[in-house]
């Protein structure tokens, strides 16, 4: 992964970008922000498709679930939505948070999903938009939250800086630990779940071992905060998005800086903020948004 070019960059936002989301086929992928709606865009072609569904306010989180094959959203005004691109309707909207909800996963193993926002609260819920389950984590917002591969553990980040780790079989606690100085804004479990990582406005990024409940390294990859931590489908990589408009891609195992994306090293990088980033399994190309309101498609050759 020596080489990396600008592949594409995808204007049509109006306003800044937080949600990325591409489905399992390789041909679509949603993206949403501070606009009034969801859009979707074809992965073939790297071109708009359209306004999947209208949306009140900011969203800040997407997920798919191909369980269900449901596209969900949460909004700044609290409203979950499921739309169904196959039939591209919405199945359902519901507002369990009265705040700003920041986050939602999907445990697809049990047609569930969790969210989590500004109230402090943990939301359960199944795949047909009934609530099964609140519990109060913090007195402080809830930032960002992550589901293990294997679906066993669900890690919850706060505005505190700490962590909460569930066993998704009934919601019960493992541990908690403070990870960072101030909010959490990413984590990651490792694909084999060994590991979680944590980012935080801190600039700072966690190794947590999940077996020892203990953390094993830490280090500062960014100027600023850590938004996005994700691993690469198939090598030994991960990549890290930042405030500081900046994209990084480490080693796994020695945890050495491969390659830095940004103005700076002379790439066509974003201008502002790198909210989230997402690898495309079929091809290996990593995409980005940000507050520049760009969608941009990078592409790797060793």
């Amino acid at each position: 992964m020596t080489d990396v070019s600008l592949k594409a960059s995808l204007p049509g936002h109006q306003n800044p970008v937080y949600g990325l989301e591409l489905l399992p086929d390789a041909k679509t992928f949603y993206t949403a922000g501070n606009d009034r709606g969801v859009v979707e865009w074809n992965l073939q072609e790297l071109s708009f498709s359209k306004i999947a569904f209208p949306v009140k306010s900011p969203v800040y989180s997407l997920c798919y679930s191909p369980n269900s094959q449901l596209l969900f959203s949460v909004e700044r005004s609290g409203i979950c939505t499921a739309y169904q691109p196959g039939s591209q309707q919405v199945v359902f909207q519901k507002k369990y948070h009265q705040l700003p909800a920041f986050s939602i996963k999907s445990i697809d193993s049990k047609r569930e999903l969790v969210s989590v926002g500004e109230d402090g609260s943990l939301i359960i819920m199944n795949h047909e938009g009934e609530l099964l389950q609140q519990l109060v984590v913090s007195t402080q917002a809830l930032r960002c939250a992550e589901i293990s591969a294997d679906g066993s553990r669900l890690a919850v980040g706060g505005k505190d800086g700490v962590i909460s780790i569930y066993q998704t079989s009934d919601y019960s606690i493992e541990t908690q630990y403070k990870a960072h100085e101030g909010s959490i804004t990413s984590l990651r479990f490792s694909p084999d779940g060994r590991f979680l990582f944590s980012g935080g406005r801190d600039a700072q990024l966690q190794l947590f071992s999940m077996a020892k409940h203990a953390l094993v390294h830490q280090f500062v990859p960014h100027l600023f905060a850590v938004y996005d931590i994700e691993f690469h489908p198939e090598q030994s990589l991960f990549a890290t998005a930042s405030q500081d408009k900046s994209i990084k891609i480490w080693d796994f195992e020695s945890l050495n800086l491969k390659k830095t994306i940004s103005r700076d090293k002379g790439f066509e990088a974003h201008t502002h903020s790198v909210n989230n980033i997402a690898w495309n399994n079929e091809n290996g190309d990593l995409l980005s948004v940000g507050d520049d309101r760009t969608v941009k498609v990078w592409s790797f050759r060793d």
